[in-house]
C-alpha cells in the first residue's frame, strides 16, 4: 500500500516499464470512468496497429513465461495475428484493484483502494 511515487518507485526497480495512459485493453470495463497506471512487464514487441486481433482468453498464456504477469488473478488476454499472418502475439491485462466491484476484498466497501492506488498491468504486445 504505497502512495502513486513510490509505487512508480518499485515498479521501476523490479523492472516494470511505463504503459501508455488509459491503454486498458479487456479490462476497460472494470476500470470504468476511474484513472490508473498502466505497467508493462516489457517494452511492446510490435504495435497495436501491425495486428489484428484472432481470439479472447480468460486465464491462458500461450506465450513466453519470461513476461508473463507476476501472479495474476483472473486475467483477460487476446492472441493477435501480424497481417501478413506470419506472426503471433498474445497481452494479457490485470486490474489490481483492492475493493471496488466484486474483487475478492469488496466487502470491505473499496477502503483498499483508498489507500492502495489501483493499476492496470499488463504484458505489452
Amino acid at each position: 500500500m504505497l502512495d502513486r511515487d513510490l509505487q512508480e518507485q518499485e515498479f521501476i526497480k523490479d523492472g516494470w516499464v511505463k504503459g501508455k495512459e488509459g491503454d486498458y485493453h479487456l479490462v476497460k470495463k472494470a476500470v470504468g470512468n476511474r484513472n490508473f497506471p498502466v505497467w508493462q512487464t516489457k517494452e511492446d514487441a510490435i504495435s497495436r496497429e501491425q495486428l489484428i486481433p484472432i481470439a479472447n482468453l480468460d486465464n491462458d498464456w500461450l506465450g513466453d513465461m519470461k513476461i508473463f504477469l507476476p501472479h495474476p488473478g483472473s486475467f483477460p488476454s487476446t492472441i493477435y495475428m501480424t497481417k501478413d499472418g506470419k506472426r503471433f502475439f498474445q497481452k494479457a491485462t490485470d486490474l489490481n484493484d483492492y475493493g471496488g466491484i466484486g474483487g475478492a476484498t469488496s466487502r470491505f466497501g473499496g477502503v483498499f483502494d483508498a489507500i492502495g492506488n489501483p493499476t492496470v498491468v499488463t504484458t505489452g504486445y
